[in-house]
């Protein structure tokens, strides 16, 4: 039996996806889970079919940081790719512009919020701290371990757990980026700070 968009919403690693749009397009399937993560291509052609038909990408929407436009633009390629619906984490946009919502209204394109709780900026603020401290390389690291957290649970989690599996390595991720901020902001603050 296929599995479609509602399905998700059942499980408990889902409970914090809240549904801002598509809600008639919720009886789509969905035959893989994809990322969406990184610039896509900038140009707006779209050469590249990079979603499958019944994919369902998640996404920081950093690709579109500060370009609502642009986001418009992938929004409406996903949705002629056959893409079947996005979830998104809400760092770089909360609410989405209304253009973005009507057009998945009308094209009955699921898009769901992940609302992860009160953590859920810690990391960027935490990351910023760092940044205005001089720590930049420091930041580098701490961000490339956890993209490496998230590669594995790609490769190693998804096969075996699914969309859950991708969440997992998210949690994951997270946690060991704000766990490795704290730990350093703790000591130089014990030790007084020392901006470069």
């Amino acid at each position: 039996m296929p599995i479609i968009v509602k399905d998700i919403l059942s499980l408990q690693t889902t409970k914090n996806f809240t549904l801002i749009a598509g809600q008639s397009g919720l009886g789509r399937i969905i035959e893989t889970v994809d990322i969406l993560d990184y610039a896509w291509e900038q140009d707006r052609q779209f050469s590249r079919k990079l979603f499958k038909p019944k994919s369902f990408p998640l996404s920081s929407l950093q690709f579109a940081k500060d370009n609502p436009e642009y986001l418009l633009a992938v929004i409406s390629h996903l949705i002629e790719c056959g893409v079947s619906g996005i979830a998104y984490k809400p760092v770089y946009y909360y609410d989405l512009p209304t253009e973005i919502r009507d057009l998945a209204n009308s094209c009955n394109f699921p898009i769901f919020r992940i609302e992860n709780g009160d953590f859920l900026y810690l990391e960027t603020t935490l990351g910023s701290i760092l940044n205005g401290l001089g720590k930049t390389s420091l930041v580098f690291f701490q961000n490339l371990a956890g993209d490496v957290i998230r590669i594995l649970a790609i490769l190693f989690l998804v096969p075996v757990f699914g969309i859950r599996g991708y969440l997992y390595g998210i949690l994951a991720s997270e946690l060991t980026i704000m766990t490795m901020a704290l730990l350093f902001l703790h000591r130089e603050s014990a030790n007084g700070f020392a901006v470069h």
